[in-house]
């Protein structure tokens, strides 16, 4: 992200697939009188972030030496970019027993390869797989190890980063085919575990039949599928076998790519009789519907990517088709809306990028009325109200959002409700940094902050809208603050960048405050981190 001119505003809604949110330049102009203040230094001449440049006591990125050489291992050292560490555990994991673990291990050392931008060495990993395909990734092939299991144990996640892949290595082209073809995977497997659940449903109905004297409600238990949309940022989460396991418990972890969980509740609904409907039946039935929600979960992950994939390409016509599209599918979902609104912004558009933002605004405060007179309804939503998009109708729910606002579904709930009135006021506030109107802008912006002082996106745009208000000393304040409160979180390119071009506008000694800056980040950056942001 390293490169000249002023520093960028962070978009609130918008993701890519491999690294966090990504960055909008709404202004791309810098005015040599933007402030003739200097920046504070200490005597040795840095800046005041060498004063207070110690990372908190409770905050240390691990090595390979602090944790077990697991699959829940790699899930924690992913979740700090410990990538080289990674590496290191993988060699010794592969010493577990079991093929499935193995792919498992395999998918870890590839994610942490193309963070590493060893895309060579990634390549020739997925190489040594052979056809992903292949009968023997099935357990099928391994009865003696896995009896009585079927379907793929290969973890979704390889598909993925096989897709991404020719992208980092320069060919964008083939990665957009990959990702096309991988949604049409995604589609033809829901169809797969559709059809068994109907097949089972016929199968349950014929033995209800037969077994005579029971309801004709011969269900015990409907199932109802509860989304929830919680944001991760992890192509790990998909390291489980994609049949059935890919939410086990070794695939929680936050890494590249945007992903949400899904939940299953059961709606019991009791009859007078149960014959027929075996409890073994009714959680197979389970099984199946949770299966084909989490293939529908990835195909729109994967669509979010190919969104992203294009807007890295300038490619803003299309992306927009793609954003309509998802939309038509989830007409309710306020974060995907926001990214809608997010690209008209970027296209300059800002009058449409309003009007999207009206509806997710909309959308927010229909729910919080709900909330409040009637209490919080487990399914929640109410159609009709906000007027539709995309051909898709309207919707009383929202989406549960990340704090990038990468969200896919879910309802707004009282749980959620305060994150979803900060997405609002971060799209009324990019609306008005759009315009040049600073001082409203910090306004929201500021308040987003002390709600969730951990919130980097809305940290960096209010430095950006003080650095414009000629208050470049707070600016450079803000940004250091919010390094070295949320080390985790924060330490990300465009921050770093936007904090190295404030010290360069007005820093009396900038080689030393930007080497003060890079030092620190030397100690707690995750191992991904491009150090030429910090234009050294």
């Amino acid at each position: 992200m390293a490169g000249t001119g002023a520093p960028s505003a962070t978009s609130s809604g918008t993701t890519t697939t491999a690294t966090t949110a990504t960055t909008t330049s709404i202004s791309t102009t810098s005015s040599t009188t933007t402030t003739t203040t200097a920046i504070s230094t200490s005597s040795s001449g840095s800046s005041a972030f060498a004063s207070r440049s110690s990372p908190p006591v409770a905050f240390r990125r691990m090595s390979s030496l602090d944790v077990k050489t697991s699959l829940d291992g790699l899930a924690v050292l992913a979740r700090q970019g410990s990538w080289r560490a990674i590496v290191d555990k993988v060699v010794e994991g592969y010493k577990l027993a079991g093929l499935a673990q193995q792919l498992a291990l395999r998918g870890y050392h590839v994610l942490a390869l193309m963070k590493l931008r060893m895309y060579g060495a990634a390549a020739e990993e997925l190489t040594l797989l052979g056809n992903l395909d292949s009968p023997q990734y099935r357990y099928e092939a391994h009865p003696g190890m896995y009896p009585g299991r079927k379907g793929s144990m290969l973890p979704f996640a390889l598909r993925w980063l096989a897709a991404e892949l020719p992208h980092r290595m320069g060919n964008a082209a083939l990665t957009v085919e990959r990702l096309c073809a991988l949604q049409a995977y995604c589609t033809a497997k829901m169809k797969e575990v559709q059809g068994r659940i109907a097949a089972d449903r016929q199968e349950a109905q014929e033995r209800a039949a037969h077994a005579g004297g029971g309801s004709s409600s011969s269900s015990s238990s409907r199932m109802s599928m509860s989304k929830s949309a919680v944001t991760t940022q992890g192509v790990a989460d998909e390291m489980g076998p994609e049949d059935g396991e890919g939410m086990s418990s070794h695939a929680k972890l936050a890494t590249a790519m945007t992903t949400t969980t899904t939940t299953t509740s059961t709606s019991t609904t009791t009859s007078t009789s149960t014959k027929g409907t075996p409890s073994a039946a009714a959680a197979s039935l389970s099984s199946q519907e949770a299966l084909v929600a989490c293939w529908a979960r990835r195909r729109q992950a994967v669509r979010h990517s190919l969104v992203s994939h294009h807007l890295a390409q300038r490619d803003y016509p299309t992306a927009l088709q793609w954003l309509q599209r998802l939309l038509r599918y989830e007409p309710s979902n306020a974060a995907l809306l926001s990214r809608y609104g997010l690209v008209r912004l970027q296209l300059g558009d800002v009058e449409g990028a309003n009007a999207a933002f009206g509806l997710v605004e909309k959308m927010v405060v229909h729910r919080e009325v709900e909330l409040e007179s009637e209490g919080e309804r487990g399914g929640g939503g109410g159609e009709g109200e906000g007027g539709g998009w995309g051909g898709g109708g309207g919707g009383g729910g929202g989406a549960g959002v990340g704090r990038d606002g990468s969200g896919l579904t879910g309802q707004v709930t009282a749980a959620n409700l305060g994150e979803m009135k900060r997405l609002v006021r971060l799209n009324k506030a990019l609306v008005h940094f759009a315009r040049k109107e600073y001082g409203q802008a910090l306004q929201l912006f500021t308040a987003v902050t002390k709600e969730d002082p951990t919130n980097p996106i809305a940290a960096n745009n209010k430095a950006l809208c003080l650095m414009y208000g000629r208050d470049l000393a707070t600016a450079v304040r803000v940004l250091e603050d919010q390094l070295q409160a949320s080390p985790l979180t924060a330490v990300d390119e465009t921050v770093v960048l936007n904090l190295c071009s404030m010290y360069e506008l007005a820093a009396s000694d900038t080689l030393n405050a930007k080497s003060t800056l890079s030092n620190w980040l030397t100690r707690l950056a995750p191992d991904d981190f491009d150090f030429a942001c910090t234009r050294l």
